[in-house]
């Protein structure tokens, strides 16, 4: 394990490369595209007098830039899943971690539609039991303290559980302070839901990724770059090996 200080300082270490190492792909291919077919073709092949005749000759060539601009940007939808990993656990540069992600992403396309397919059935399965436990223990709470409220307040006690339930929707504007602040506690919960989603997702990306290298690159899954890798002294040696390359 490792202390949240150093995870913290971590995280904040490789955030410039986690925020712009997804976006390259798409910059490069609107690089590619402006000057190709914006600046090249739009402004002087097919502009200029005369050379318009010549533009239209080779308009074609227009297809292969399509079809790698095409390529670039989803490539990079389909590869950014893996992005975030490879950018983790192999400490590498965007341009080594985009290179990971795409090759393990085209390389294996069906292994990783297994992985997804297996990942979207997991989830939901327990993204239904988490959202099923946190309206249990909204009821629960709301009934519990409806019962020692309603000895004094009947209408209020009605008025809780029904924020409980959800059933009708109510205007903010409608609820006293006490009720409002109530009925944030309660969004907020199910807020819990989503928040596990999300964590679930990276997660199981992390996992995707872990597999895919062991298949193409046979590394094990527990051999981490640890150059920049936050300290954890008590760490396995396996899980500080530098593996030297892929």
């Amino acid at each position: 394990t490792i202390s949240l200080g150093a995870a913290r300082d971590f995280a904040l270490r490789r955030f410039p490369a986690l925020f712009f190492t997804p976006l390259l792909p798409h910059l490069i291919a609107v690089l590619i595209g402006l000057l190709a077919l914006t600046v090249l073709f739009g402004m002087v092949l097919l502009a200029i007098p005369f050379l318009n005749y010549i533009g239209a000759v080779l308009f074609g060539l227009t297809l292969p830039v399509g079809l790698l601009l095409a390529l670039v940007m989803l490539g990079g939808v389909a590869a950014l899943p893996l992005i975030y990993p490879a950018l983790a656990i192999e400490q590498a540069d965007p341009l080594e971690a985009l290179s990971r992600a795409y090759n393990y992403t085209l390389g294996k396309l069906w292994r990783v539609v297994l992985h997804t397919l297996v990942m979207f059935a997991y989830g939901l399965i327990t993204l239904l039991f988490v959202r099923a436990l946190v309206s249990a223990a909204i009821l629960l709470i709301a009934l519990f303290t409806a019962g020692g409220l309603g000895l004094w307040d009947q209408m209020a006690a009605r008025e809780l559980l029904s924020l409980a339930i959800d059933l009708p929707p109510r205007d903010p504007r409608e609820l006293e302070f006490s009720q409002s602040v109530i009925a944030r506690w309660f969004e907020l919960a199910r807020l819990i839901p989503a928040a596990y989603g999300l964590s679930y997702f990276l997660c199981a990306q992390t996992w995707s990724y872990l597999l895919l290298r062991r298949v193409c690159d046979g590394a094990e899954l527990d051999e981490i770059e640890a150059a920049d890798a936050p300290d954890a002294p008590d760490a396995p040696d396996n899980m500080r090996h530098v593996r030297g390359g892929s």
